[in-house]
């Protein structure tokens, strides 16, 4: 409405909808770990014109604390895809510039607090895949155990939990 001159695509940023050297810019919010790292890189150097911009974003807690240690284990003992990776700074950004199809451009980290009520917190454990993927009744006793974790360190039910929302930048030679 503020650009009617601009085009949003919404695609699979495996095989993006646009032709060669056409687009100003790609985008990913939370979503960049799901591509084909060995062969997105190449997607998005394709579909960027000279100088065109790839940006991803992904928020990540940074609690530090004895509860926040105690809830990723039993993540990572309960669910078998689960890794720290993405806990990690740099979880991803490298694999966009690895081919050097596009340049590191510039990164940046914002901290701030999340204030989340803990039945929403479980919500959105809910929906990550390494527990989609467990059999019912052992996602429900995971569920219920990272809600009694979490229900020890914020008995009001409020919780209040460092993020850093991290942005990395790449650009392809103009």
């Amino acid at each position: 409405a503020r650009s009617p001159r601009s085009t949003c695509v919404l695609a699979d940023g495996n095989r993006l909808p646009v032709r060669p050297g056409r687009a100003d810019v790609v985008t990913f919010a939370q979503s960049w770990h799901w591509l084909d790292h060995e062969h997105a890189p190449a997607e998005m150097a394709r579909a960027l014109r000279p100088g065109g911009w790839w940006a991803a974003w992904w928020n990540q807690a940074t609690a530090g604390e004895p509860w926040w240690d105690t809830y990723q284990s039993a993540l990572a003992a309960s669910c078998p895809s689960y890794f720290e990776q993405h806990l990690s700074p740099d979880w991803s950004h490298g694999s966009i510039t690895a081919g050097g199809l596009l340049t590191h451009a510039g990164s940046a980290a914002i901290r701030w607090t999340r204030q989340i009520a803990i039945d929403d917190w479980i919500t959105d454990d809910r929906s990550k895949s390494y527990v989609i993927e467990l059999a019912p009744a052992a996602r429900e006793n995971l569920l219920a155990r990272l809600a009694a974790i979490i229900s020890q360190r914020f008995p009001d039910a409020q919780m209040q939990v460092p993020y850093t929302t991290r942005l990395w930048l790449a650009r392809k030679p103009a």
